[in-house]
């Protein structure tokens, strides 16, 4: 069976590719176009009925929201990658997974529409610190779990790190200042720069560019 993920890799779909990349899936990629209506149309509607960027399908299995495609994915083809080792771990991801999709999302969400003035959000650098404010305890919380280690969920990158990175990965967007975190900015480093992630990271460039003609 050939995974497919739908979306493109502008959309929360990014995340979706950056970990079947990472797991080296012989994966098919189908982009939805948003602006022409593709996402309501009743062909998409069957795979994610709610309308939004991504879905994946792998054989009879359709899924939506993004981090729960990653968790399968991890689940499903990542023994001794993205997967976590034990219960344990995957406890972890899991913790983290939620955590950054409850904690995070708003604020650094917020913060990249603010910085580009996006969907109605005053363009406005104060709006964004704002935003980095919020953010604040978030951070020192992401900063003690990394106290004395490199990753979250064990000793190497899992689903754990990917699926928080892939968050704060907008903060980078919307060019937030880490300090006096040292720990996130130094693991963030490490997560941002894996090869799946670079290469996830030029199909978002293509897909700009064809998008702005």
């Amino acid at each position: 069976m050939t995974v497919t993920i739908y979306g493109s890799p502008v959309t929360r779909a990014g995340r979706c590719l950056w970990a079947a990349e990472e797991l080296g899936l012989d994966y098919k990629q189908v982009d939805v176009n948003m602006m022409g209506g593709e996402h309501k149309a009743p062909e998409y509607l069957a795979i994610n009925p709610n309308g939004k960027m991504p879905a994946m399908t792998d054989g009879d299995l359709t899924l939506f929201e993004s981090l729960a495609i990653n968790q399968y994915l991890a689940s499903q083809y990542g023994k001794g990658s993205l997967q976590a080792d034990d219960a344990k771990g995957q406890a972890l991801a899991s913790q983290w997974t939620l955590w950054v999709a409850t904690e995070c999302e708003t604020p650094l969400l917020h913060a990249v529409l603010h910085t580009f003035g996006l969907f109605g959000f005053e363009k406005s650098a104060d709006k964004v610190n704002e935003q980095r404010a919020a953010l604040e305890p978030k951070l020192a919380i992401l900063n003690a779990a990394l106290e004395g280690r490199d990753f979250l969920a064990g000793d190497r990158f899992t689903v754990a790190d990917l699926n928080v990175a892939t968050l704060f990965q907008w903060g980078q967007t919307a060019r937030m200042d880490w300090a006096p975190h040292s720990n996130v900015a130094a693991w963030l480093e490490r997560c941002l720069g894996r090869p799946a992630n670079q290469k996830v990271g030029k199909m978002v460039a293509a897909a700009m560019a064809k998008m702005n003609g």
